[in-house]
């Protein structure tokens, strides 16, 4: 979980990191029990719970959804 949060706070320093791609983190690291909680993410992250959900819906849109993108990183 600390070196996840460190990971974090690293790639949220990059600009070209997309909701997508740290919604997707975030659901893996939910789904491998690194944390118990969306809630717990977020202060682990030192982020909002509603940034992690934001972010995690975003992950979750469906694949028609993200056809519609050239990438899901846009």
């Amino acid at each position: 979980a600390e070196l996840f949060a460190a990971m974090d706070r690293e790639n949220r320093e990059r600009a070209d990191l997309s909701a997508w791609e740290q919604g997707t983190m975030y659901l893996r690291a939910l789904e491998e029990n690194m944390f118990p909680s969306q809630r717990k993410l977020a202060e682990a992250l030192g982020v909002s719970h509603t940034w992690v959900r934001k972010a995690i819906t975003v992950a979750e849109l469906p694949e028609y959804i993200l056809q519609c993108f050239r990438s899901p990183l846009e």
